[in-house]
C-alpha cells in the first residue's frame, strides 16, 4: 500500500514538473510584430478580406495603449530602448489607405507604424494582387511617402521591387530584388530603410540571408510565429497577422506571453 502510495506520489510531482519546467527556463526576449495588409474607412463586406475596418484598427491602438505596449519604429529598436512592452506595426503593400485612414488615427493614439515599399511600383497600384481577390488599389505616392516621412511617426521598410512572392525564384534575382530595391529607395526617394520585409516564406537560403543580413539590421518575415530571421542573437521576432477576424483580447494575451 505505501509502495503504491509512493508510486503515485512520484507521478504527480513528475507531472507538476513537466507543467511548470518551461516556466522555470530562462525567457528568450521576443518582439511582438503585427502584420497588417490593407485598411479601409468602411467595415469590411469581403469575408475573405484580410485587411482591418479603420474603427477595428482604432481598437486595436486603443488596446495596445492601455495594455502598455509602446509601438515603435525599426530605428528606435536600433538604439535598445528601454521600453517595458515594445511592438512593432508594420503595414505591408505600402497603399494609399495608410495615408488616408490609417496615419490620422496614429496621431490620434501617439503611435508609430513601419511600412513596406515596392520602389517598382510607387504612386501605381498592387499588380501582384490577383483579379479575383478584388478590385486593385492605388499606393502611396511619392509626395505622400514624403510627408509621412517628415512626420516622425512612420517609418519606410524595404521589401522587393514589385512586391511579388518570389519563393520560386533563383537565389541570385532574389538577392538582386532586395538590393536594388533599397537602392532605389535611398537614390529615388531619400529614404534609409533599415529593416526588410519578405513578402513570402522565410527563405531558408544561406546566400539570400547573408545578403539580407550584410544589408539590413531588422528582417521580418510573414509567417506566424517566432521569426527565423532574428534581429540579433539574443533577440527573435514573433510575427502576428492582424485581419479583421483577429481577436484583439486574445492578442493581446498572446504579446503578453512572449
Amino acid at each position: 500500500m505505501i509502495l503504491l502510495f509512493e508510486i503515485c506520489l512520484a507521478g504527480v510531482l513528475a507531472a507538476v514538473l513537466l507543467f511548470i519546467s518551461p516556466l522555470l527556463r530562462a525567457k528568450q526576449a521576443t518582439l511582438p510584430v503585427l502584420l497588417i495588409s490593407q485598411v479601409e474607412a468602411q467595415a469590411h463586406t469581403n469575408s475573405r478580406s484580410a485587411g482591418l475596418s479603420q474603427a477595428r484598427l482604432a481598437a486595436l491602438l486603443a488596446r495596445l495603449k492601455t495594455t502598455g505596449f509602446t509601438p515603435l519604429l525599426p530605428r528606435d529598436l536600433a538604439r535598445s530602448p528601454q521600453v517595458q512592452h515594445p511592438v512593432l506595426l508594420l503595414f505591408t503593400g505600402g497603399y494609399q489607405s495608410f495615408f488616408t485612414d490609417v496615419y490620422p488615427l496614429l496621431e490620434k493614439y501617439q503611435a508609430k507604424a513601419a511600412v513596406a515599399l515596392s520602389a517598382g511600383l510607387i504612386g501605381q497600384y498592387n499588380a501582384w494582387q490577383s483579379a479575383q481577390k478584388g478590385p486593385w488599389q492605388n499606393l502611396l505616392t511619392a509626395a505622400q511617402i514624403q510627408q509621412l516621412q517628415r512626420s516622425n511617426r512612420v517609418e519606410f521598410v524595404s521589401s522587393t521591387l514589385d512586391g511579388t512572392a518570389a519563393n520560386g525564384e533563383d537565389t541570385e534575382n532574389i538577392s538582386w530584388k532586395l538590393l536594388e530595391n533599397k537602392t532605389r529607395l535611398q537614390q529615388l526617394y531619400k529614404l534609409k530603410p533599415l529593416a526588410l520585409y519578405f513578402p513570402f516564406e522565410n527563405p531558408q537560403r544561406p546566400a539570400v540571408l547573408q545578403t539580407a543580413r550584410n544589408h539590413f539590421s531588422l528582417l521580418i518575415g510573414n509567417q506566424p510565429g517566432n521569426n527565423l530571421l532574428p534581429l540579433s542573437a539574443d533577440k527573435l521576432l514573433c510575427v502576428f497577422p492582424v485581419t479583421h477576424r483577429t481577436c484583439l483580447r486574445r492578442l493581446m494575451w498572446k504579446m503578453a506571453r512572449r
